[in-house]
């Protein structure tokens, strides 16, 4: 396929599988490979939630902006990672750790291309008639042990190849993070630091991500 022939049957597929209604949100889709196996062409598609993007929207438009592009932190952060990533190979597979205020996030890399994202959020618990916002050390360690396992298990069962490398994007406790990771899995665990921004501080990579893909000619984009 190619053309327009292969923009009818992107969409389609897009169609097919959106877990949201899409006569009320954003989709969109990119090429990112061809599958080792069998050939077939490889997207990756993203569905957002049209009135969420729409506010967006409608705050930039008041401040004076017009925006060209919408985009999540998993793909900014794998644009970044792929651009300026110090000390890591860009082309070998690799799973992405970010903590952060949110949630974790886990994104998987291959060929230098965002193939798989996976968002776990933090589970808040009721404390004295308050929410609660610490999590126990112990119990942030068998979220991330756990959720590693799904993610090692989907991609052994996608794609070929072994998946031991683990990129860390921590604000804190990276040392100890890193130490639990390598005493339950075979990863070669590193933490990212950014090319030309040594002590940038972790939650702005995606903005890295994204403001590079603002360099990019729109009609290249």
């Amino acid at each position: 396929l190619s053309g327009q022939s292969l923009e009818e049957a992107a969409n389609l597929n897009l169609k097919s599988i959106s877990p949201i209604d899409l006569k009320v949100s954003y989709a969109d889709w990119q090429e990112i490979g061809t599958q080792e196996k069998d050939g077939k062409l490889e997207l990756l598609a993203a569905f957002a939630d049209g009135a969420a993007i729409d506010d967006y929207q409608q705050c930039l438009k008041s401040a004076g902006f017009a925006a060209v592009a919408v985009e999540f932190p998993a793909l900014a952060i794998s644009r970044a990672i792929q651009a300026l990533a110090a000390g890591i190979d860009a082309e070998k597979p690799k799973v992405v750790l970010n903590v952060a205020s949110d949630g974790i996030n886990f994104i998987v890399i291959r060929r230098g291309n965002l193939y798989f994202h996976y968002f776990n959020p933090w589970k808040l618990v009721p404390a004295d008639g308050e929410i609660s916002l610490e999590i126990p050390f112990s119990e942030f360690k068998e979220t991330v042990i756990r959720e590693i396992k799904k993610v090692g298990t989907f991609y052994g069962s996608h794609w070929e190849g072994r998946l031991d490398r683990l990129v860390l994007i921590t604000q804190a406790c990276n040392a100890e993070i890193a130490g639990f990771i390598k005493e339950n899995f075979q990863f070669e665990v590193t933490d990212l630091k950014l090319e030309g921004l040594p002590d940038l501080e972790a939650g702005w990579f995606g903005a890295v991500g994204s403001a590079l893909r603002g360099r990019i000619p729109r009609s290249e984009d």
